[in-house]
């Protein structure tokens, strides 16, 4: 769990420096999370060092150090179909309250 949290840490001081992240909806949040979750999970289930357990190790490492990961699939999964579309007001707030 400490290696989990030093990676996490490195990775966020990057990306905040560089402002690197995409905004995340909450669709896109609970994506990165449960794939965190089950990923890292699942690698625990296989003995160590193989194959599947350094390919859902990685995956979930890079959901968790990379959030930018999760926008890209709920894009995806939007582009797709698979969620719903968001939307989203134009910048100076809806059409009837122009002044």
């Amino acid at each position: 769990m400490a290696s989990l949290g030093a990676v996490w840490v490195c990775s966020w001081a990057i990306r905040r420096a560089g402002e690197f992240d995409h905004p995340l909806d909450f669709a896109a949040k609970l994506i990165r999370w449960v794939l965190v979750i089950v990923l890292l999970g699942a690698a625990t289930y296989y003995p160590g060092y193989s194959g599947p357990r350094l390919t859902l190790g990685l995956g979930g490492m890079a959901f968790l150090a990379w959030p930018n990961f999760a926008y890209h699939l709920a894009r995806f999964l939007r582009w797709c179909r698979v969620l719903p579309a968001v939307h989203q007001t134009a910048p100076d707030g809806p059409a009837g309250m122009r002044g």
